[in-house]
């Protein structure tokens, strides 16, 4: 849990992760810096249980929070984004077949959002 940081909108962490690129910052490569963003306890602890379910916690986490990231860049919520913008957060992840499980979850999920609320991450633990 983290107190100290508000929850953001979906916007607001897809604005935050184009901010970070343009001064030159990575983006996040696990659940605790998507937290530190402000993506909401529910959705961090959804996407935990859908990385523990899959067994491939030593060598998933980043890769989950990859495709998390591309799919939160074609989402609605990124749509006030320029398309390099999209493009750059999105960046090669969508164009392979890795991770079947999770982009098929996580899509129904992220076709659920705005850009002012997020999806319902009770139903995204369950694969």
């Amino acid at each position: 849990m983290r107190a100290s940081v508000p929850d953001e909108t979906p916007a607001a962490i897809a604005a935050a992760l184009v901010a970070r690129q343009a001064v030159g910052l990575p983006l996040p490569g696990n659940l605790d810096q998507l937290a530190e963003l402000g993506v909401p306890d529910e959705v961090v602890d959804a996407l935990r249980e859908l990385l523990l379910a899959s067994g491939q916690v030593v060598d998933g986490e980043a890769r989950l929070v990859r495709l998390w990231i591309a799919l939160l860049a074609r989402s609605p919520a990124a749509a006030a984004l320029g398309s390099d913008e999209r493009d750059a957060l999105k960046g090669n992840v969508l164009a392979g077949r890795e991770d079947r499980e999770w982009r098929q979850v996580l899509a129904g999920e992220f076709a659920r959002i705005s850009a002012d609320a997020w999806y319902s991450p009770v139903a995204m633990g369950r694969v």
